[in-house]
């Protein structure tokens, strides 16, 4: 099984390979939860989102899901704020 800091780097690589750089600013981590069945890593980013052309800043979060035993990435979603 991967540590907690390997998932977290995995993670942060495949978010900026899959957003770019554009647009984004300010990545940060926010949460880094091993699921209960121990299968997965969900990792959170916070990060400023570019809207209107960079004129305005939105928060945004997204969580990405890591194979806790083989390290790879398996996909990303939306986080929304309850």
């Amino acid at each position: 099984m991967i540590d907690v800091s390997s998932a977290i780097s995995t993670a942060r690589l495949y978010l900026e390979s899959v957003f770019g750089p554009e647009g984004y600013r300010n990545i940060r981590l926010e949460e880094a939860v091993l699921s209960d069945d121990d299968r997965f890593w969900q990792i959170t980013f916070g990060f400023d989102r570019s809207q209107l052309g960079g004129t305005i800043w939105k928060k945004d979060y997204k969580v990405v899901k890591i194979d806790a035993q083989t390290g790879q990435a398996r996909g990303v979603q939306i986080r929304e704020l309850v």
